[in-house]
């Protein structure tokens, strides 16, 4: 099963403070997992970006079983 998230970020929002807003939700949803994330062995990997009326990431997870 592949776990997956999507955060979308106002484009009016500068460049430091995004990578801030998206660094605290990606780490929140690694920690939220159901299946704990393992350091080393699973990868948290951008799997897609968008950016029209604003910035669309969608990250997942690739375990390394």
């Amino acid at each position: 099963m592949i776990e997956e998230k999507t955060i979308n970020i106002s484009k009016k929002i500068p460049l430091t403070e995004r990578i801030s807003l998206v660094s605290k939700e990606v780490s929140q949803w690694v920690d939220g997992l159901n299946k704990p994330f393992i350091v080393g062995k699973d990868i948290v990997c951008l799997a897609n970006y968008k950016r029209n009326g604003s910035h669309l990431y969608h990250y997942v997870i690739e375990r390394g079983e």
